[in-house]
């Protein structure tokens, strides 16, 4: 495994650590610390978004598949539905449930995010970052690599 995709894994389980930290506040009726919570996460994903498609997907369509479920399309495509997902949970917790019942019927929508966030790793892990680390390994491409690899490192020490 190269250093970005470790990098890459290593964001990826940060991301899910702070979605389910929102589920921990929600249940403890904390819902003002799950809106700070979610607010980090959506900086962190977000900022991880923009370098993917500003650097990682053009890569990726330069030498990735054509077809199947890791073209870039669908990755793209995993990215409207993790923006949409955050669109719900910005709504929930804007409405600032009141009750623990009102809480509870709202966790879905979270682990929902889970969920695709969850599948877009993998699809991730398994096809995209294997094709572009050793792209971006080649010559010319190093202002590339050091740039995912920088705001993966970043975002790393930010939470730990």
């Amino acid at each position: 495994m190269s250093r970005l995709e470790e990098l890459h894994d290593r964001h990826h389980g940060l991301l899910r650590e702070q979605l389910f930290r929102v589920l921990e506040l929600l249940v403890h009726e904390d819902v003002a610390g799950a809106g700070a919570e979610f607010a980090a996460f959506v900086d962190d994903l977000e900022a991880g978004l923009a370098v993917e498609e500003d650097v990682v997907l053009p890569v990726y369509r330069a030498v990735g598949p054509t077809e199947g479920q890791g073209k870039p399309a669908i990755v793209e495509g995993d990215h409207v539905i993790l923006r949409r997902g955050i669109e719900t949970v910005q709504a929930v917790l804007a409405a600032t449930p009141t009750t623990l019942r009102a809480i509870l019927e709202e966790l879905p929508h979270v682990y929902r995010l889970i969920g695709t966030l969850e599948h877009h790793t993998l699809r991730e892990q398994k096809h995209v970052y294997p094709v572009v680390a050793a792209a971006l390994d080649a010559p010319g491409h190093a202002a590339d690599l050091a740039r995912v690899v920088a705001v993966q490192v970043g975002r790393r020490h930010r939470h730990t």
